[in-house]
């Protein structure tokens, strides 16, 4: 399963390459713009999440490790220094990986683009192939990875792969915290998550609310079934959410203005306090 709408990704990748460029302190002409964007590679996205799903599931703590431990790997085919860190959960040590281009004016400062690795399903133990759920957000930090490495930056960019997205965030949780000791100076994060979303609305999409999940979950389910058919009669099928909190509007609106001046793209700015 690659993610149902390519359309999205390579805006995606699109979006990163012109925004992260102005966020670190570059600036760009139109034509330089185009030249960033067009070296986007549909078959790498293909590639990764091809990769991705031949783990047949990421929920497990063996298999989300192996899925760090191959992203880490093609890190540092493209040169790219890379390396894992681990955190504590349940009496087990678990991986978050990291990459990082490095800044020539302004090293210490930093822009993040983060990805979850992880999948979930009703039961992960039979498959959870995460093909969109985040399957297409890995592929495309990696091909935002791979087209920035050769442009000069004046800001660090740091890739971070985090594990048990779907278990509470605690794999972010556990990096927040050692940047918090670090007193990192992290100036802006990217988050791509979830590209190629596309639900079919079948009788399989209501066995969310059919599980023996908790009636909480089942109702969260209901509504985004809802909330997915309505939007789909009343947005156009391309949907683009770019989603920050107050504070960061401002990066909410150079994202959102850079994907609608490169693509036809319904494109959505989504601002609060809630944007996760």
């Amino acid at each position: 399963m690659y993610p149902a709408n390519k359309k999205i990704c390579l805006v995606m990748l699109l979006f990163s390459a012109v925004f992260l460029l102005p966020a670190l302190g570059l600036s760009e002409t139109l034509k330089e713009k185009l030249q960033t964007a067009s070296k986007v590679r549909v078959d790498n996205l293909r590639s990764t999440i091809v990769s991705l799903e031949q783990f047949k599931e990421r929920s497990s703590h063996a298999k989300q490790n192996q899925a760090v431990s191959w992203v880490n790997d093609e890190f540092k085919k493209m040169g790219i220094d890379s390396w894992i860190e681990t955190y504590e959960s349940n009496g087990r040590t678990w991986y978050n990986g990291f990459a990082r281009i490095k800044g020539q004016k302004k090293p210490s400062e930093m822009i993040m683009v983060i990805a979850h690795i992880d999948s979930i399903t009703n039961q992960p133990e039979l498959g959870a192939p995460g093909a969109d759920d985040n399957g297409s957000g890995i592929a495309a930090l990696l091909e935002c990875a791979r087209i920035i490495k050769g442009i000069p930056l004046e800001k660090s960019v740091q890739f971070c792969i985090f594990t048990n997205e779907e278990r509470g965030l605690k794999g972010s949780k556990a990096f927040v915290q050692k940047a918090k000791n670090e007193r990192l100076n992290i100036q802006a994060v990217i988050n791509i998550d979830a590209l190629g979303y596309d639900l079919k609305i079948t009788p399989i999409s209501w066995q969310y609310i059919r599980s023996n999940q908790s009636l909480k979950y089942k109702a969260r389910s209901a509504y985004r079934i809802t909330r997915n058919i309505l939007s789909g009669i009343t947005e156009r099928k391309n949907l683009l959410l770019v989603a920050g909190r107050p504070q960061d509007a401002s990066l909410v609106k150079i994202a959102a203005g850079n994907i609608r001046e490169f693509s036809e793209l319904s494109t959505r700015e989504v601002i609060t306090s809630d944007c996760g």
